[in-house]
């Protein structure tokens, strides 16, 4: 297996970018970040080319693939639940 070169790291990531490398869409992926904004945050963003849009550096895929499959899952798993 070859290693991965430097060169294969961006070195910024907008949600596009993020949304590809988790295998969903973009609009899937601002989805779960609204959803999952108090309960299993999404990474926090390293910089903004302009005021609407985040970005993340490169190196930091690891910890959004870390997030994505640590997220909640199922229809109701973002909800409060109380204790009996």
């Amino acid at each position: 297996m070859m290693a991965m070169e430097q060169t294969d790291v961006p070195r910024v990531m907008l949600m596009a970018d993020v949304a590809r490398l988790l295998g969903v869409t973009k609009e899937t992926l601002e989805t779960y970040r609204r959803r999952y904004a108090h309960t299993h945050p999404t990474p926090k963003p390293d910089t903004s080319p302009d005021a609407r849009t985040p970005a993340w550096l490169g190196e930091r895929r690891v910890e959004w693939l870390e997030w994505f499959v640590t997220r909640p899952r199922g229809r109701r798993a973002n909800e409060q639940r109380d204790a009996p």
